[in-house]
């Protein structure tokens, strides 16, 4: 029908440039990008409605964000809304074209909130808190996080509500790059015990064009995952004061080479109550999970918004590098349902009897009455892996 297909150029064109159809989101609170083109006599007025479960949204919600572009004929919306609660919703437009008629587009999204399971786990979360942890989690929760000046850790329950362990703890900087204004518990990292499980929604979403700082203090430090996607380790870096009070960017690598940071990550592994480890340029800062991070120095970590490639998660910590040279035995404790099996000893032409690079550091144990841990000749700290100079002589490990 050539008559028809020539009214088609004057069809008003709605299209959606987020959320994309299809999408789950973890939070209330969902950006709107859309892009109207053709729209009769460039007139924001023209856009008719825009509707969230065919309910329409007050103009004064998304026309003040109208951006006209007269020579490409496009108007282009960015605004946020926000859900009822959990399941399918729909966002649509409808608009007048520049033929006269009237036209309409929508995307389809899932609201999902986190399931957080009963039991002990490092937990963190991407988003801001409004509510206490015993509106979250009930009466009988447990949070703790751990103190690295202090080697201890702070804990908070309805009994005992310790601030430092709270959702909004003192003194703690962690911010979006390019802000001084703080916003736990956004990227830190907790212990939690629970009875039932917890289903968190999220009440603003994450700006994912912006990196996270952590500030990390000199020894452990409990970190959480500042978006609500898993980033691989390799990708963060870590910032120091440089020459002139300067403030520098460097790799994980170098910041390991100029001993600021140790390049493992930790997690903990509720199934079976032990640690495991990567080391760079492996590993990932997993979504809604706290991880350890060792420092030697103070400097501030810096999480880019880059997602990983991998879904699943390797259990199995990295181990020493070539061992062609060398050997290596693993050791592993069992008790009922609980284990700690990452534990290893050996021997590499690489390696050195000094704390160095092949050795992994064991993070502080929280209520754990199942541990193995390796002790350091020298400074008798709890390792998870030592590996020593291979050379023709007796050794010997406790």
């Amino acid at each position: 029908d050539m008559d028809q297909a020539l009214r088609g150029l004057g069809g008003v064109g709605i299209a959606f440039l987020q959320p994309v159809s299809g999408t789950t989101f973890d939070t209330r609170i969902v950006r709107v990008q859309v892009v109207v083109r053709r729209v009769l006599n460039n007139e924001v007025a023209n856009i008719q409605n825009v509707r969230l479960n065919g309910d329409p949204l007050p103009r004064s919600l998304w026309e003040p964000t109208a951006v006209v572009d007269v020579q490409r004929k496009t108007i282009t919306l960015d605004f946020a809304v926000t859900l009822p609660g959990e399941g399918r919703h729909t966002i649509s437009v409808e608009a007048i074209g520049q033929d006269g008629v009237s036209g309409s587009n929508s995307t389809r999204i899932i609201a999902k909130a986190h399931v957080q399971n009963a039991g002990l786990a490092m937990f963190a979360t991407p988003y801001n808190i409004s509510l206490t942890p015993e509106e979250i989690f009930g009466n009988d929760a447990l949070l703790a996080r751990y103190i690295p000046a202090e080697g201890a850790y702070a804990r908070y329950s309805t009994a005992n509500p310790d601030p430092r362990a709270s959702f909004n703890p003192p003194g703690v900087a962690v911010r979006p790059d390019g802000s001084n204004s703080p916003t736990p518990p956004r990227g830190i990292g907790y212990f939690l015990r629970t009875t039932s499980p917890a289903f968190i929604l999220g009440d603003v979403p994450v700006d994912t064009n912006t990196a996270y700082l952590i500030p990390l203090q000199e020894g452990w430090n409990m970190i959480g995952n500042p978006f609500p996607f898993n980033v691989p380790w390799a990708a963060c870096e870590v910032e120091i004061v440089g020459a002139g009070g300067q403030a520098q960017r460097i790799s994980l690598q170098e910041a390991a080479d100029r001993e600021f940071i140790r390049l493992q990550i930790y997690r903990y592994v509720p199934l079976t109550g032990e640690y495991t480890w990567r080391t760079a340029p492996l590993g990932e800062l997993i979504a809604w999970q706290a991880h350890w991070v060792r420092a030697l120095k103070p400097c501030t970590l810096v999480v880019p918004p880059v997602g990983a490639s991998r879904s699943r998660t390797d259990q199995s910590p990295r181990v020493a590098p070539e061992q062609s040279d060398g050997w290596l035995v693993r050791l592993i404790a069992r008790s009922g349902d609980r284990e700690d099996a990452n534990n290893l000893i050996g021997t590499a032409t690489s390696a050195s009897d000094e704390l160095g690079r092949e050795d992994v550091e064991k993070p502080p144990a929280f209520k754990s009455y199942l541990a193995v841990n390796i002790l350091d000749q020298r400074t008798r700290a709890a390792l998870a892996q030592d590996i020593r100079r291979n050379a023709r002589r007796a050794q010997r490990w406790e």
